[in-house]
């Protein structure tokens, strides 16, 4: 059974983040872990940062998006990025957004299909935000 929940920090999922050999530091200090789990097991992990806006919002900022090599190309990551939008709903919050650094025009296009819309442009990539709920 596939299933995905709120979670804490905790070794189980230290474990999981330091055997997927992400190619930036963590961030253990992130608002919100969503965590994937297959038959009890980790097999992702979406993580989430509140950011502060000018504007006075605090919006969920994408910070991790890691999956295990046997759930990759399945119909789990999309069940997985959907569901952990729906916990972010469920929080009160009525968007995200996600910063895509410029190397990663793959992530951009992707972003894109999943429904995000560019919002700005730094000198570190792209701003993209998606409305939730909707």
């Amino acid at each position: 059974m596939f299933t995905v929940e709120l979670s804490q920090d905790s070794n189980e999922l230290r474990a999981f983040v330091y055997d997927s050999e992400i190619d930036e530091p963590y961030d253990w200090g992130a608002d919100f872990h969503c965590v994937g789990r297959w038959d009890g097991r980790i097999v992702g992990v979406i993580t989430y940062r509140l950011q502060d806006f000018a504007t006075g919002e605090r919006l969920p900022r994408f910070e991790h998006v890691i999956f295990d090599k046997s759930i990759r190309r399945s119909k789990k990551i999309i069940v997985m990025l959907l569901r952990s939008q729906k916990l972010i709903e469920e929080l009160g919050y009525k968007q995200v957004f996600c910063l895509v650094n410029n190397n990663k025009q793959e992530m951009i296009a992707y972003a894109k299909k999943f429904g995000f819309k560019e919002w700005s442009q730094t000198e570190h990539g792209k701003l993209l935000y998606k409305n939730i709920g909707e």
